[in-house]
Formats: C-alpha cells, structure tokens, sequence
C-alpha cells in the first residue's frame, strides 16, 4: 500500500541562536507539520510548502490551511502551535544582551508556551491588541476586529493597538477579551475554555485513505473541536 504521511516528526536540527547576534541566524524552525503548510523564510521569499526542521529568519511567515496544524520552535525553547487557517509573522531582534522576539498574528488561533528568559521581551501583536508575555502558556484568538486570550499560567499585559491608554493585565486562570470600543474585559476561565487549552496542546490527528489505481493513499490530519 503506497502512503503519504502528512504528520511530520521533529528530526534533530541544530540552527544557530539569535542571542549569538548574527543577522543570518534564524529566529525558529518548524518543529512538527501537519497536513498544509506554507511558509516564507523572510518577507521577501516566495511561498513554499514547510518541512520538518525549516528554519525561519526574521520577518518569516507560517500559514495553516483548513484542518492543518504547525508547531514553531523559537532559538530559546519557546513553543507556539500555529493552528488551522492562521498566518503568523515572526521577527526577532537583539540590542546588546536583550533579545526581543514579535509574533504578528494577522488572523487565527496560536497556542503558546513561552520561556522566561532573562530581560528577554516576547511580544504577540494581533491586528487590534499588542500582548506583552514572560513565562507563559495559553490560546490567542484573533481577527481583524477582535482580540481574546486564555491564559493557563504566568502573566500578560495587553494593550490596544490604536490606544495604549486602553490595556489590561491578566494571570493564570483567567482570559481577557478585546472589546469593539478597544477595551479590555478581564474574567476567569470556565472549566470548558481550561478545557479548550488542554484540547489545544493534545494535537490529535485523524487518518483517511485514499484507493486510487495506483494503490492506497494515506493522509493524515488535524482534528479540532475547539471554538
């Protein structure tokens, strides 16, 4: 039976740092794939599909498509896990020993898990909110109105992106939501979005086979319940 296995597992790949503070350096790789997804190696590059162990430099993108999924590996051991129909820009930059890191989510849903490290600054900025994060874990969901994060451990700053006078600080247990006048509504997760957070960090994928005259195609995908 011929199969193609779409589920990709991270291979051992060793990239040089950021913090090292050279330009070429990438900032992440793509630790895992499933199903479709695209990437830029920088703003300039073309769309290309992604492999286990890409690397991405500054100003590099990641794009889900329908059911596909994307876990991104930053050079200091952050996690964040691109979920479907989401694009995602990644920069980073180094001013003497601080290391800042920005990730523009342009629309979707993006799982985290960031490492405290030092004065290092990790920075989530969506088309309506900019986040400001330091040993975290949790869900951002976003579009071009609106801006939601559930947050499972540590503490985040958020802020509009129009209006920094509105802004709210939210910690673990608790979610906050982007209001349409750009404020901010701070309220304790419920035991099902704790549930959606869990959910989101399973990765559970299905399997369809295919028959075609040649033999049989196996694809594996993403399944998500989430909301």
């Amino acid at each position: 039976m011929k199969r193609i296995i779409l589920l990709l597992v991270l291979v051992p790949f060793v990239f040089s740092s950021v913090s090292k503070g050279q330009s070429n350096s990438p900032v992440a790789l793509v630790k895992k794939i499933v199903k479709d997804v695209t990437f830029k190696k920088t703003s300039d590059s073309d769309w290309d599909f992604a492999k286990t162990g890409t690397p991405l430099m500054d100003g590099g993108q990641v794009k889900t498509g329908s059911k596909s999924l994307a876990l991104v590996l930053f050079t200091e051991g952050s996690l964040l896990r691109v979920r479907e129909n989401s694009i995602l820009n990644i920069y980073g930059s180094k001013e003497g020993n601080k290391v800042s890191r920005n990730t523009v989510i342009t629309k979707g849903t993006l799982g985290f898990d960031v490492q405290k490290q030092g004065d290092d600054e990790f920075k989530f900025t969506t088309p309506t909110a900019v986040a400001s994060i330091r040993g975290t874990d949790g869900l951002i969901f976003c579009d071009s109105t609106v801006t939601r994060v559930y947050l499972e451990n540590g503490e985040l700053y958020i802020e509009s992106t129009t209006d920094p006078t509105k802004n709210g600080r939210i910690v673990g247990g608790e979610k906050v939501t982007q209001n349409q006048d750009g404020t901010f509504t701070t309220t304790p997760l419920t035991e099902e979005e704790r549930n959606i957070i869990t959910q989101a960090k399973t990765q559970t994928t299905k399997k369809v086979i295919i028959k075609t005259a040649h033999g049989d195609v196996e694809i594996e995908y993403y399944t998500s319940d989430q909301q």
